[in-house]
C-alpha cells in the first residue's frame, strides 16, 4: 500500500511540474512577443507616426467637413 500512495504522490508531483512548466513558458513567450513589438517599436518610429498622422487627418476630412 505505501508504494501505491508513493506513485500517486509522484503523479500528482509530475502533473503539478507539467502545469506549472507551461505557465512559465507562456509566461515567457510573452515576455518575448512584448519585447519584440518594443524593438519594433524603436527601429520603426517614422512608420508609427506617418501611420498617427495618416490616421488624425482622414479623422479631420471626415468628421469635420
Amino acid at each position: 500500500m505505501g508504494q501505491r500512495a508513493f506513485a500517486q504522490g509522484q503523479a500528482s508531483r509530475t502533473l503539478y511540474n507539467l502545469v506549472v512548466g507551461e505557465a512559465k513558458r507562456k509566461k515567457e513567450r510573452k515576455l518575448e512577443k512584448g519585447q519584440k513589438i518594443k524593438e519594433f517599436a524603436k527601429e520603426h518610429k517614422w512608420l508609427i507616426a506617418a501611420i498617427i498622422v495618416v490616421t488624425i487627418l482622414a479623422y479631420i476630412i471626415v468628421v469635420v467637413r
